[in-house]
C-alpha cells in the first residue's frame, strides 16, 4: 500500500512473483492483449504488421499490405485519411509538405486500420503515419471537427 496522500511514481513499491510460471501459464500469458488507454480521443497508433511478412514490424514491403494497431483509428468523415510524411529530427515531426496517401484503406475499426501502401516512397527513407478522422471517441458517426494523430515512431519501406 502507499501512505502518501500525494503519491508519486517513486512511491509505487516493485511488483514481483514469487514463483517459477508452469509451461501453462506461459502459454495462457501469450494469449492477453494489452491495451493502451489514451486519455485524449486523439488517433494513437501503436505497432503495425506487415502481412507480406506475417510479422509485427518497423521495415514495411512497397506495395504491401499493413495492419495499423492503436486506438481511435477509425477513418470517416470530410478530409479524413491516411497518409506517409518523411519523419523529421523530433518525436511527432514530419514535413506535411511531401505526405503520400496510402493506395488504399483496406478496414476501418477503432482500433485496427488496414491499408495499401503505395508502390513509389523512397526505400530507407524514415516515415510517420498521419491519420485524420472525423469520428468522434465512442461514436460511429462523423462530427465536424478532424482529429490528427501522428506515429511516434518511424517506419522505413522496403
Amino acid at each position: 500500500s502507499i501512505t502518501s496522500d500525494d503519491p508519486r511514481r517513486a512511491d509505487i513499491p516493485q511488483l514481483g512473483i514469487g514463483f517459477t510460471a508452469s509451461a501453462e501459464a506461459k502459454a495462457a500469458l501469450k494469449k492477453i492483449k494489452v491495451r493502451i488507454k489514451k486519455n485524449n480521443d486523439l488517433p494513437y497508433i501503436t505497432r503495425f504488421f506487415d502481412h507480406t511478412k506475417n510479422e509485427y514490424t518497423t521495415q514495411l514491403t512497397a506495395g504491401g499490405i499493413v495492419d495499423i494497431e492503436g486506438c481511435f483509428l477509425k477513418v470517416a468523415g470530410v478530409g479524413s485519411g491516411v497518409w506517409l510524411a518523411p519523419a523529421g529530427e523530433n518525436k511527432g515531426e514530419y514535413d506535411a509538405t511531401k505526405m503520400v496517401s496510402v493506395a488504399a484503406i483496406i478496414h476501418t475499426k477503432p482500433s485496427l486500420l488496414t491499408v495499401q501502401l503505395p508502390d513509389g516512397l523512397e526505400s530507407g527513407v524514415k516515415y510517420r503515419f498521419i491519420v485524420s478522422t472525423a469520428i468522434a471517441k465512442n461514436r460511429s458517426r462523423p462530427t465536424k471537427t478532424l482529429r490528427h494523430g501522428v506515429s511516434e515512431g518511424v517506419v522505413e519501406v522496403i
